[in-house]
């Protein structure tokens, strides 16, 4: 297993991501669900999956677990072509009615 510093999503660049009053929180930026206090934020970079698999020849997940608060709006799109694909097992848990119609 490799650790890559990043947030997946639906497109590269830089994400928001803000940061819980608990400090062990935390979601990006126009991720669905509630919207919490957040004390304060961050930037890391944007890694949309599919690129990362097919443009930089990384193996496809065979499992793909998202506990992400809200954020499977925003990375569910940007794993189509491996979803249909690979098709890794998943692991979610949802936030809110928007995350469970895009699942």
């Amino acid at each position: 297993m490799t650790v890559i510093a990043g947030a997946v999503t639906q497109s590269t660049g830089s994400v928001r991501c803000l940061v819980h009053a608990s400090g062990g929180m935390g979601k990006a930026a126009g991720s669905a669900g509630r919207q919490d206090q957040h004390k304060s934020e961050v930037t890391v970079p944007g890694i949309l999956l599919e690129e990362f698999v097919y443009r930089h020849g990384n193996p496809p997940p065979q499992v793909v677990k998202m506990d992400i608060d809200g954020g499977e709006v925003m990375t569910l799109p940007g794993m189509h072509r491996i979803l249909t694909d690979a098709r890794p097992s998943m692991l979610m848990e949802l936030h809110g009615i928007e995350s469970s119609r895009i699942a």
